[in-house]
């Protein structure tokens, strides 16, 4: 199947770098991504407790002076962090699920 989309200047940069990574080709890249997107099933009924939330929240909060101290992780390694941790799959940025 061929699709035709439009990206932001942020996202289509954001893709070439990815590609750039990679080594691929930026089309190559786009159709993972999207098949890895469309790999993970939503779970309606999910919901974190406010204990998971509060641990989320301090982690970021250590992300945060991480970062302001010269120190950071790949999205990949924080990804990972977060399936083992919470049990949560991401698969672009901001797009995490439950994990089944």
């Amino acid at each position: 199947m061929t699709i035709q989309i439009e990206l932001s200047p942020e996202g289509e940069a954001r893709l070439r770098d990815r590609a750039r990574e990679a080594g691929g080709k930026p089309e190559v890249v786009a159709a993972l991504l999207l098949e890895e997107a469309l790999s993970v099933v939503p779970d309606p009924d999910a919901h974190l407790t406010a204990e998971q939330w509060a641990a989320i929240e301090a982690g970021i909060a250590r992300g945060d002076a991480d970062f302001a101290a010269g120190r950071s992780s790949s999205a990949e390694d924080v990804y990972a962090r977060l399936e083992k941790k919470h049990g949560v799959t991401c698969f672009a940025r901001h797009r995490c699920f439950k994990s089944q």
